[in-house]
């Protein structure tokens, strides 16, 4: 098997609640979803955030696999907010350093450095960190999932920021979900002669979501397997996994 596979396996397993066990002492997810909603309340109280339309009830349908112990289903607009960019005119750009400029992120960044461009930071309306998880909006590839870099981001990159609940490291793994992926692909929408996300099908999907200490967990389980499976694909090492009805992987 090769080295993605294996990840997007190892990343599967996480996603469903089989890379780690439970613990019962965890703070049950069902006490996030509470924490959500009482933040979102507060959030349009605020007006930070705007009253959506309620998304509907979750069939039966939509529950890929069953949900392990302390883990709640929850749709991924109900506690993301997805915050798109912003595209300052060229005439502005430099591509060295000047005070009172600020780094313009685009999706070629998370790729290279080749191209670094700084706009007036007046001119810059959307800013993240370099922890913030963020998400090429078109394509090809569409729904690239990034980050490491900070400063303010452009209209082909849009930030998704949890409201309460979630890790961004866990974030980050959760959307990398290749079912999320294919099915975004499937519904691409046109946009100026690119393929882009359909943000109805983003924000309606279905994940289980785990306990928060749980989450850590995950996230240290998977980067070091993440770790392991890079240094094992360097010596080009045999990577499979078993036909177990365990799922269990196997090096």
């Amino acid at each position: 098997m090769d080295i993605k596979s294996l990840k997007d396996k190892i990343l599967q397993l996480a996603i469903q609640g089989k890379l780690v066990p439970q613990n019962e002492n965890d703070e049950p997810a069902s006490v996030l979803l509470e924490k959500i909603r009482l933040e979102k309340e507060k959030l349009i109280k605020d007006k930070v955030i705007k009253k959506e339309k309620s998304f509907p009830e979750i069939d039966e349908d939509e529950k890929r696999f069953e949900l392990p112990n302390g883990w709640e289903w929850i749709r991924l607009g109900e506690f993301i907010r997805f915050i798109g960019g912003n595209q300052p005119p060229k005439s502005t750009f430099k591509y060295e350093y000047q005070d009172g400029y600020i780094r313009l992120i685009q999706i070629r960044d998370y790729k290279s450095d080749s191209h670094i461009t700084y706009i007036p930071i007046e001119k810059a309306k959307r800013f993240c960190g370099k922890d913030e998880v963020m998400i090429g909006r078109y394509g090809p590839p569409i729904f690239q999932i990034l980050k490491g870099i900070e400063g303010a981001y452009n209209v082909a990159l849009m930030k998704a920021d949890p409201i309460e609940g979630i890790s961004k490291d866990y974030l980050f793994y959760l959307l990398k979900d290749h079912l999320l992926l294919r099915k975004l692909e499937h519904l691409a929408s046109r946009t100026c002669g690119q393929d882009g996300i359909d943000m109805d099908t983003l924000k309606s999907y279905v994940v289980g979501l785990p306990p928060l200490v749980e989450q850590e967990r995950i996230v240290a389980k998977i980067d070091e397997l993440f770790q392991l499976v890079d240094s094992l694909g360097n010596n080009n090492c045999l990577l499979y996994t078993s036909d177990a009805a365990d799922d269990s992987l196997r090096v």
